[in-house]
């Protein structure tokens, strides 16, 4: 096994000795065609937005993030938590973005900067791996099993405006620099695309923690992660009072929680497995490790926001998208797993999860239209 990784690897130096933004590029364009394959209804969904587009209408959801551009804090009315609408309340950062687009479609706006942003994002996620990992071609093969997963897929499939991608970058940020102001924006705004991203900051905290081995409390990246939940909790209040603008999630999700649970309970693990795939196992060893060095506390914070992210992830039904938000927790799993295994043995398991991450269908790969949906 471990000779045929080395003959991938001789074959693939041209690639893996470039620079991270040209890897980012070659990244973007070799995930498309994965995409196609591995999920024919991507093609349906692509021809649909053009469709919309050419016909000078917006695609969907982007009807909504038109509204909101018009007026940033327009009141969204909805009958249902279970609706799209009912929770882009407060997700303003696209429609902010939306805004100042210098096309009539919103729709063609997103999706055209989201392109040269994702090869950003692989850039970004290429140098923090790379930190840890110290290897060229195991920082490669990390970078090719997540164009499987769907953290490597959202900067050009979101027909629907979820923006995630934006958030998932903007996590990405808050990590990678080590500007305060930065970091702190960086947070806000990833908020403001989502609130899961508000959760996703656990596994930021837990990376400054574990990782770049700060104090949990009154270290200068943990109080500017502490900051950004305070200043966003104050801001969305504030917001809420001024605008009269509300949420449907305490009146509608709390007392429907146990239905809710119900509906999720029967399919959670394998949409739990969807989020990461092939890199669960690299998470796992990650926790395995922690107790093999007898550093509970550290296990106890990765389980506890683990089984929060998953709580929540739950509570807000679309599983596969909800817990990439948590997708920090790849760096930590590698900064803990490299530590214990050979540079050898450490190549034939990241080789191997990523062939997975690869070739395994699950729901971030493929659409029984009208069925299952893309998340």
């Amino acid at each position: 096994m471990y000779n045929l990784i080395l003959s991938f690897e001789k074959r693939l130096m041209f690639i893996i000795n470039m620079k991270p933004y040209k890897q980012g590029v070659i990244l973007l364009i070799c995930s498309i065609p994965l995409l196609i394959f591995t999920n024919p209804a991507f093609l349906y969904r692509f021809f649909e937005c053009i469709k919309a587009v050419s016909n000078g209408s917006e695609y969907v959801y982007y009807e909504i993030i038109a509204k909101q551009s018009e007026n940033i804090f327009a009141k969204l009315n909805s009958t249902s938590y279970l609706s799209h609408e009912s929770n882009m309340q407060f997700r303003l950062f696209l429609p902010l973005l939306c805004k100042f687009s210098p096309f009539q479609s919103k729709t063609l706006f997103v999706n055209l900067i989201q392109l040269p942003l994702g090869v950003v994002f692989f850039t970004l996620l290429y140098s923090v791996f790379y930190k840890i990992l110290n290897d060229k071609t195991l920082t490669f093969w990390m970078m090719v099993g997540t164009m499987g997963l769907y953290l490597g897929t959202a900067c050009y499939v979101d027909y629907f405006g979820f923006g995630d991608f934006f958030a998932y970058l903007f996590l990405l940020i808050s990590i990678r620099y080590p500007n305060i102001l930065l970091k702190l924006i960086s947070l806000l705004l990833a908020y403001y695309c989502d609130e899961r991203a508000l959760f996703g900051s656990i596994f930021v905290l837990l990376y400054f923690v574990i990782v770049e081995n700060n104090k949990l409390f009154f270290s200068r990246n943990s109080t500017i992660v502490a900051i950004s939940w305070l200043f966003y909790l104050i801001s969305r209040l504030y917001l809420q009072d001024i605008f009269q603008l509300n949420h449907s999630f305490a009146n509608e999700v709390l007392p429907q929680m146990g239905k809710v649970f119900y509906q999720m309970a029967k399919i959670w693990s394998f949409r739990f497995w969807s989020a990461f795939e092939g890199f669960n196992v690299l998470i796992l060893l990650g926790y395995v490790f922690l107790l093999k060095e007898k550093k509970y506390w550290h296990f106890s914070l990765l389980i506890l926001g683990t089984l929060f992210s998953l709580l929540f992830a739950m509570i807000a039904l679309d599983l596969t998208r909800g817990i990439t938000y948590y997708f920090v927790c790849l760096p930590i799993a590698i900064h803990v797993v490299k530590n214990h295994l050979s540079l050898q043995e450490l190549k034939i398991v990241i080789f191997l999860l990523t062939l997975i991450c690869l070739i395994h269908p699950t729901l971030s790969k493929f659409t029984i239209y009208n069925n299952i949906s893309l998340m």
